[in-house]
């Protein structure tokens, strides 16, 4: 669209007069910046009125930017260059690229601090993709991606929104905590997948479609790899006081989003404390092991118990059966 157009849809009221000014402001300082051949300066308002504007602005803004990049790739390489050249490889995660550029600026300048930072970034992210692929790797071959998608997203996020990251980093933190009493013990906590009861020992797969319990996977494998199966009662979805810790024994992501994972049950706690967090809800363990019976009463009850009730299941089993043939005929 025109830029002449766009003041027009400004005066009759069609664009935000603070975003629309503030686009036009940047632009304005760009302009005069490319015509005095200062070209990263440039670069840098129009990336900031990029950020900064959702409006129909933004193609003129982008073919500026390009034309500002393009002057500037004609220009003798200055360390500043591969310094910007680095951090672009680094969002795309292409660290070796990334490696190489920097390496290229500091051989200009060995003192240049920025690119010596970078350069330490760089190594440090590439080292964490290392860490998170090799977590993944024996959980399924298309892990590696997960690992990528979480660090690119993660470098966006840190870069383009320092306070809102650290602030949400240290929230996080907070709510994983979750309250603290003196009257309870000081165990890990952990997230409750709240579904069906699971036993030491059993094994069950389970189809991942949940926003929330999406992240909650996600969040596990990055961490132990477990969580607890509860289960609720009563209109108000009250947490049964026993729940069982489980352990991804695979986990395998699937294209539109869900996870396909196996879980072995581990160990049974009872529920201490329970709060919520990103929709999942968190809990506080005390663990205690399953012993055998107190006495051999107390086994032969068991006994008959069990029998009891597989006897019962299987009268309920031949009754649906039996309600199914009927309805057939």
């Amino acid at each position: 669209m025109p830029f002449g157009s766009l003041f027009s849809q400004r005066l009759s009221g069609q664009e935000a007069p603070s975003e629309f000014e503030g686009a036009v402001v940047h632009r304005a300082r760009a302009l005069e910046l490319i015509s005095k051949g200062e070209l990263e300066q440039a670069v840098a308002e129009l990336t900031f009125a990029l950020r900064d504007t959702n409006t129909d602005l933004e193609g003129d803004l982008l073919l500026t930017r390009s034309a500002a990049f393009s002057s500037l790739s004609e220009q003798p390489k200055q360390p500043e260059a591969f310094l910007m050249q680095g951090k672009a490889l680094l969002l795309l995660e292409r660290y070796p690229e990334a490696e190489s550029a920097l390496l290229d600026g500091l051989a200009l300048d060995p003192s240049h601090t920025a690119l010596q930072t970078a350069l330490r970034h760089v190594s440090d992210q590439a080292a964490d993709t290392r860490r998170l692929s090799s977590q993944r790797s024996t959980a399924s071959p298309r892990a590696p991606s997960v690992a990528f998608m979480t660090i690119t997203l993660k470098n966006i996020l840190e870069k383009s929104f320092p306070q809102e990251y650290a602030a949400r980093g240290l929230e996080e933190a907070d709510s994983t905590a979750g309250p603290r009493s003196s009257e309870v013990e000081e165990e890990a906590p952990v997230p409750l997948f709240v579904m069906s009861c699971l036993l030491p020992g059993e094994r069950m797969a389970l189809n991942i479609f949940e926003p929330r319990y999406r992240l909650m996977v996600r969040r596990c494998m990055e961490g132990s790899r477990r969580f607890g199966m509860a289960t609720v009662r009563g209109p108000h979805h009250q947490l049964d006081a026993v729940a069982c810790l489980a352990e991804i024994i695979e986990c395998n992501p699937l294209p539109d989003g869900r996870y396909y994972v196996e879980i072995m049950g581990r160990q049974r706690f009872r529920i201490q404390q329970a709060w919520e967090q990103d929709g999942y809800r968190i809990a506080r363990p005390a663990y205690f092991m399953d012993g055998a019976p107190a006495s051999t009463e107390e086994e032969h009850a068991l006994v008959q118990q069990t029998s009891s009730i597989d006897s019962l299941a299987d009268q309920w089993i031949q009754r649906l059966r039996a309600m199914f043939l009927h309805g057939k005929h």
